[in-house]
């Protein structure tokens, strides 16, 4: 009888030392998938922000024609003007 509830308060025990590990392996999950949902935001937010760089940098390249064209204008109007 002895033997037996030695055994039992071991088993309890023990499934109490589990339970305890599976909450800390269950918050320690958790973290990680917070982190991976920030980190999920952060890759988003620096995707937006190449699509706002490109689209500035395509801007700009737009305007250097503009102005390219502007000073091929310039330079036949004054041979022009020879």
């Amino acid at each position: 009888m002895i033997t037996w509830k030695a055994s039992l308060k071991k088993n309890m025990d023990d499934c109490i030392k589990l339970k305890h590990k599976l909450k800390q392996l269950s918050d320690t999950v958790h973290d990680i998938v917070d982190k991976l949902k920030q980190l999920s935001d952060t890759v988003h937010d620096i995707v937006d922000n190449m699509k706002q760089l490109s689209d500035t940098v395509h801007d700009i390249v737009d305007n250097m024609k503009q102005l390219s064209d502007t000073v091929h204008d310039i330079v036949d109007k004054g041979k022009a003007l020879k």
